[in-house]
């Protein structure tokens, strides 16, 4: 969240980033997220990015979510407590229904 790399360069390195998680936890299920405090610039850049970051890693257990807002209430731009909340909140759906989970 805190500015931009061209985009071969970062779908590179996450994937790099992935696949040291996936040899420390072979099983994990694994959801890329984009920023909660992004702004519009930086959602469209995750929209993009993320998808593509998948689809890469070629692994049916890596997923991603788009958070919806942006929380950017608090001090410098960050959420503030009761931003904290909805973004577990929203976080907390998504995985629900990713995984088809109940809670």
């Amino acid at each position: 969240n805190d500015g931009f790399q061209p985009a071969e360069l970062f779908i590179k390195n996450y994937i790099d980033f992935l696949k040291k998680l996936r040899q420390k936890y072979p099983k994990a299920e694994i959801l890329c997220l984009s920023s909660p405090m992004a702004d519009p610039e930086l959602k469209s850049y995750f929209a993009l990015q993320l998808p593509e970051i998948v689809k890469r890693a070629d692994d049916t257990n890596i997923n991603y979510y788009l958070f919806q807002k942006s929380y950017n209430s608090g001090c410098d731009s960050h959420p503030d407590a009761k931003e904290h909340v909805q973004i577990a909140q929203e976080l907390e759906h998504a995985i629900l229904k990713q995984y088809n989970w109940k809670k």
